[in-house]
This record gives C-alpha cells, structure tokens and sequence, in this order.
C-alpha cells in the first residue's frame, strides 16, 4: 500500500507535527510504501519517505498560519484575509496534485480535519483524517465552516485522538457522527525508560516540570500562582517552564512580581532535550482542561514521571491515581498541595513503574499503528 501522509506544520514544536514525524518512522515499511506532503520545513525524516516541501511564505510573509502558536509560525489562521486562505487552499492542492501525480498513493492520510481534507477530497482518493483537536474551535466559526463543508460531504474515516475529541467533533458538526473511531497514540514503546527495580528515582532537588506552548489556553498561570504557595511551605523545589508563547512575557511578569526564585523558563527544546528534563522531573503538571491527548503528559509518563493534570479534556482518559493525581482546573492552591503531597510522598519512585506501565499498555505508537493499518482503505 503507497501512502501519502498530509501535515499543515514542521515536524516539530507541536504535537500533531511530532506525531506526522513518528508515524512516518513507525508505519511498517514491509506494509506500506510512504511518501510526506505539507509545511514540514527542514524536518529530517527516514530515507525510504519521499518528501513534497510547501512553503507558504509568499503567501504569509510573517510565516506558516497556525492554529494557536509555533516558535516558527506566524498569524493565526483566523486572522488571515480571504485572499490569503484561497491562495494557501491553491497551494495545498497544487502541491497535492504534484505529489499524486509523483507518488502515485493507494491512500492519503490526512492530519487535521481543515484544509488539506478539502484539497485531498478534490483528488477522487480514498483518505483518512487525523483530527488532533487544536483545529476544533475553528469548525464552530461560520467562515470555517463554510470552508470545510466539502470534507463533511466525503465518505473517509475520521480518526479522533481521545473521546474528548470525538465528543468535540460531533458537537461541531453532528452530521460525522457514525464515520468517527478513536484511536489514542502516545511515545513509542522504544521511548519508555522504566526505573530501575528497588532504585530511588526522585531527584536530589525536587522539580515541578511544564513543556509546551505558552498560550492562555494551557493555563500555565495556574502552575505560577500554585509556585507561590509551595515554594512558600517547602524549601528547594524547582519549578521549570519549557516552551513559549504570546503568554510567556505575563509569566515572566509574574514569576518576577512574586519573587519566585525557583522557577525558571527555559524557551523552546528541542525533543531529546525535553525527554531529559521529563526524566529527571519529580512530578509533571499539565494545567490545561482541554487538552485533545495530552501528548506531553503521557510523554513525561514514559519516562516514569507521575502528572498532575487538570480534570478535563483527555486528562480523565489517561491520568489516574496509579500515575498521579487531577485538581481542579484553575484552582492553584489544589495544584499546590498536589504539588507537596507528590515531593513529599515520593511519587516518582512509588509511581514511576505504573507510569511506564501506562505507556506499554494503553498510550503507545506501536499500538496505534496497528490499529491504524486496519482503519486505512485497502490499496
């Protein structure tokens, strides 16, 4: 089977491109012959992918659109003028056209329900879509809607990451109802780096960690007003920010303004270096009620770090009392003393294990494949 997979962004710095790179590496080569489309940019790739490389830059001058924020992107896509999303619509399907012609695909998966399903619908194939959930707030808008009509009217698979996803999709649009199936994923088993057994894992430092976007949606605010609290009830623990955003100057702001020496914004990392910091953590905390997987928080489970996440979204389909604990979305003083209870139990050797365990068992790449092998139109 020849498949040619779809990506709106480079192939890292958010989690629908992390996930376009590894399913790539990961889709078994004895089944499928692989071929990439989209705005990937330089992301290096195995050598047996063909790569179609799109730039919108005379299109978007500031960068690619995006959703919510990328290091490397520029506006969002709701802010674009009518004139720049037909000329970036032409540039998905001219680009698509080439790569069918070239490529000449059994099957296209798709990732995001948004333009490139309209563009892959155009092409008479038969095609999947990958809806990630960054695109969902955007089908509820009339402009967007009107857009994507055309994808609605297809007959393709729709794959949701988590039922919050699903749930989601349908709210916005009823008529998907009975094409979705949810197909969780996560790190590659590969990935998984269980503690060592009758090891203390716990840092000699204890360290609250965040890796992501710095958005108003994640609510990182929470994680800097819960910092005030345990900092003051607990001397030594570190409280470490990867990533940035349009909020990373508030929180700065406000770390400053409380005097919170312990915590420290490390700017974007790249993923080897963000897989050493989940390992060294005591505890991961992801503050976001919404996230559609919560990729960052299974990834610091793969690296036997317990979550402190917020209870919605994706969050109550995978963190549990085995790995963690949930709070109550915005409610800082909740985190803080989940904070406390995680550095002063010990979670990362009580639970380090059950947290690895979730990745072997449940959230892992490997068994999306799989699944998703048995989701593609047959070739």
């Amino acid at each position: 089977m020849k498949i040619l997979v779809t990506s709106h962004f480079p192939l890292s710095g958010c989690g629908s491109g992390s996930y376009v790179r590894d399913l790539v590496h990961h889709l078994p080569k004895s089944a499928s012959d692989l071929a990439l489309i989209g705005l990937v940019g330089d992301s290096a790739l195995r050598t047996n992918a063909q790569v179609f490389r799109l730039s919108a830059h005379q299109i978007v001058r500031d960068g690619f659109p995006v959703f919510t924020f990328h290091d490397k992107g520029g506006r969002t896509f709701e802010l674009l003028s009518d004139e720049e999303i037909a000329s970036y619509f032409r540039l998905l399907c001219d680009g698509l056209d080439e790569a069918i012609h070239k490529f000449r695909p059994d099957t296209i998966h798709v990732n995001h329900f948004w333009l490139f399903a309209a563009a892959a619908l155009r092409s008479g194939l038969p095609f999947v879509i990958t809806v990630h959930g960054s695109e969902l707030a955007y089908l509820l808008m009339p402009r967007w809607r009107e857009c994507l009509s055309i994808a609605c009217s297809s007959e393709s698979m729709i794959i949701a990451n988590s039922n919050f996803t699903a749930q989601k999709l349908v709210e916005a649009l009823p008529s998907l109802r009975a094409r979705i199936r949810v197909l969780p994923f996560g790190p590659s088993i590969k990935s998984v780096k269980k503690p060592t057994a009758g090891s203390k894992t716990s840092p000699a430092q204890p360290t609250v960690l965040y890796c992501g976007k710095l958005t108003a949606m994640k609510r990182v605010d929470t994680l800097i007003r819960a910092a005030e609290i345990y900092e003051s009830q607990a001397e030594g623990i570190r409280t470490v920010i990867c990533g940035d955003g349009p909020e990373a100057v508030r929180l700065r702001s406000m770390a400053i303004e409380e005097n919170l020496e312990g915590v420290s914004f490390l700017g974007t990392l790249p993923a080897e270096g963000i897989r050493d910091l989940m390992r060294r953590a005591s505890v991961y905390v992801s503050p976001c009620p919404e996230e559609g997987l919560g990729l960052a928080a299974l990834e610091a489970c793969s690296q036997g770090t317990p979550v402190i996440a917020a209870a919605g979204g994706a969050h109550l389909e995978s963190i549990t009392n085995d790995v963690g604990c949930l709070f109550r979305p915005s409610d800082h003083e909740a985190l803080a003393e989940a904070v406390l209870e995680a550095v002063r139990e010990d979670w990362k050797s009580k639970l380090g294990d059950n947290c690895c365990q979730l990745i072997l068992m449940r959230f892992n790449l490997e068994s999306h494949v799989s699944g998703l092998m048995h989701l593609y139109p047959p070739g």
